[in-house]
């Protein structure tokens, strides 16, 4: 699933560019719309019981982000198992 997201000014550095750390909050915001797109909230998820914990991260930079581009965000499901 793909979502798109325009950056704003306040997600950027004094070199104009992304900061790093809004990746971060991109791909949440990418895994929260994908469930939705399953038809269940991260919030159902969590009044069930059901914790989702970000137990790994790796992020390669292969391009440099400003204000105003639009960049898509990509979330895709690998595997499922009961622990992870």
């Amino acid at each position: 699933m793909q979502i798109k997201h325009r950056v704003y000014y306040n997600e950027t550095d004094q070199m104009g560019r992304v900061y790093h750390a809004n990746f971060l909050f991109w791909m949440e915001k990418a895994r929260t719309e994908w469930l939705r797109v399953k038809g269940i909230s991260y919030k159902e998820l969590e009044e069930m019981g059901i914790m989702l914990p970000v137990v790994d991260l790796s992020i390669k930079y292969f391009n440099p982000v400003s204000y105003d581009d639009i960049v898509v965000i990509e979330t895709e499901v690998e595997e499922f198992t009961k622990l992870k």
